[in-house]
């Protein structure tokens, strides 16, 4: 269900899809290099609090994971086969291997060729390029091809990275009308263009690139919180009317920004902004395939040792053009054997949550199905929680630990512990808070908040995977959030039935394969 590779321990991720095959790279390095300095209570409290700390340890991270690039292929986007390595980083390098996309040769109808981009630090970050007839065997390209950081607009002095350069890294690209190709890609702004942003160009033949100038965007129009102190671009797309553009803010925050022309100006989603943020989730990127994008994320384990790539997700967007993350109908080959659910048929002394019978064997993986009845439930206070600002911080931590039993919600509980597990808790308009909770509805402590900004019917099918301590939840085939749990789960569920026990009869559930 979540997939690593054995032989290496994975990171960032870029995929490409050829007749019929879904080929997945990704950075790697040797499971034998520790990757983590700190526990994860201290990992999250960085998140919000110490940024500097937090990057020290993503330095620390990439360089135990960014030596190598690898590869995996799959003919339904479902079970994966391990290829190894493909790339490894040059002993020119003084730091980790970044990551890149890859994307046909100009020519290919006559040479066959795909490009792939990749970066090192020489000591300044450089883009490079690599070629294959095969997506399998890839020639590295000469330093001539090198693309190196254009100080007209881009800095060559770390604004907010603590390394030698400024950053140059993961050129995401989509076709031209008038051929070759736009580039986006990581880069720290000259001051005086702005703190943050992206860089911005083309390419005529695939292989030479020419910067342009950064797209600007208008951050005026955006009612969170400016970033503070990172923004990496690691995904776009063209689809439909829109330029689709996914950014790393503050690390674990993966919001949209869209825009109309290729140049920009780009503004942040009006609705949806965080597509995927916290928990330990990480480069959101766009996979073309020929019934239309697909996304794809990775996600660490609960010790941040280990990193998964998750399942395919279908690339959603409404009639205002909002992108939101969606079930792939690919993901239906994940159900292996059906497992019958049983639960009791009334709550047990007035207790919101009611525990199913079975134990599942979420070691190997299940998915459980079924419905909630949104209707009757509150409404959250809150309705938005700007979960990178201070403020937001502030909401998650002061949420009351009554939650549950004072309030009449649907949701699911996961057990991670005797008697205590994660909650996903839902509203009447589908907002949703997680966290921990007792089996009892008591001593709630919020982790997050998501608002889909999506008008959820009741009653609403949920959908939750389930491994180890992963999992992922849906709402009508809006995936709500991916979320690690502190520690695995124990294989006990529970459903808060919002007094409606006839739901309890829905429930399906299916080991993974």
């Amino acid at each position: 269900m979540f997939y690593h590779p054995k032989s290496y321990r994975m990171w960032d991720t870029w995929m490409y899809y050829y007749k019929g095959t879904h080929y997945l790279y990704y950075l790697c390095g040797p499971y034998t290099r520790e990757v983590n300095l700190f526990s994860r209570a201290t990992y999250d409290d960085m998140l919000y609090r110490n940024q500097y700390l937090l990057w020290i340890l993503g330095r620390y991270q990439a360089d135990a994971v960014g030596e190598y690039a690898g590869m995996a292929t799959s003919k339904d986007g479902v079970i994966w086969k391990e290829y190894g390595t493909i790339l490894k980083k040059s002993e020119k390098n003084t730091s980790w291997m970044g990551t890149g996309s890859i994307w046909p040769s100009e020519n290919y109808k006559k040479d066959g060729k795909f490009i792939m981009n990749y970066s090192e630090w020489r000591p300044e970050q450089t883009i490079f390029f690599a070629e294959s007839t095969d997506l399998i065997k890839w020639n590295k390209l000469g330093d001539d091809y090198a693309f190196r950081i254009d100080d007209r607009w881009y800095s060559k002095d770390p604004t907010w990275y603590p390394i030698v350069s400024g950053r140059w890294d993961c050129i995401a690209s989509v076709s031209r009308k008038e051929g070759g190709r736009y580039g986006y890609w990581t880069a720290d702004l000259k001051p005086s263009l702005g703190k943050f942003g992206f860089g911005f160009g083309y390419t005529e033949d695939g292989i030479r690139w020419e910067a342009q100038a950064p797209p600007k965007i208008d951050w005026e129009s955006h009612e969170y919180s400016k970033p503070k102190f990172s923004m990496e671009i690691v995904g776009m797309a063209k689809i439909g009317d829109y330029y689709y553009g996914i950014a790393h803010i503050g690390e674990f925050a993966n919001c949209t920004f869209m825009s109309k022309e290729p140049q920009g100006p780009f503004w942040p989603a009006k609705k949806n902004y965080y597509t995927l943020a916290g928990s330990a989730t990480n480069c959101v990127r766009f996979h073309e395939t020929p019934e239309g994008p697909l996304i794809h994320y990775t996600a660490w384990d609960q010790h941040y040792k280990v990193c998964y790539f998750s399942p395919l997700k279908k690339a959603l967007i409404d009639s205002e053009g909002i992108l939101r993350l969606g079930w792939w109908d690919g993901n239906n080959k994940l159900k292996d054997k059906e497992i019958k659910v049983t639960a009791k048929k009334e709550t047990v002394n007035g207790l919101k949550i009611t525990m199913l019978d079975n134990k599942f064997d979420t070691d190997s993986g299940i998915i459980l199905e079924g419905t909630m009845d949104l209707a009757g439930c509150d409404v959250f206070k809150n309705d938005k929680a700007d979960i990178l600002s201070d403020k937001g911080k502030d909401i998650l931590e002061k949420e009351s630990s009554d939650l549950l039993t004072r309030n009449r919600l649907s949701g699911i509980y996961v057990e991670y512990d005797k008697e205590i597990g994660t909650a996903f808790l839902i509203d009447s308009k589908g907002v949703t808070k997680y966290g921990s909770v007792k089996s009892d509805g008591s001593c709630f402590s919020c982790h997050g908040h998501i608002n889909r900004e999506y008008n959820f019917s009741s009653p609403a099918r949920f959908r939750l995977l389930l491994k180890e301590a992963l999992m992922e939840f849906y709402l009508n085939d809006i995936m709500i959030q991916a979320h690690t749990m502190v520690r695995p789960a124990t294989g006990k569920l529970g459903i808060i039935i919002n007094g409606n026990n006839e739901i309890l009869k829905d429930l399906k559930a299916w080991k993974s394969i």
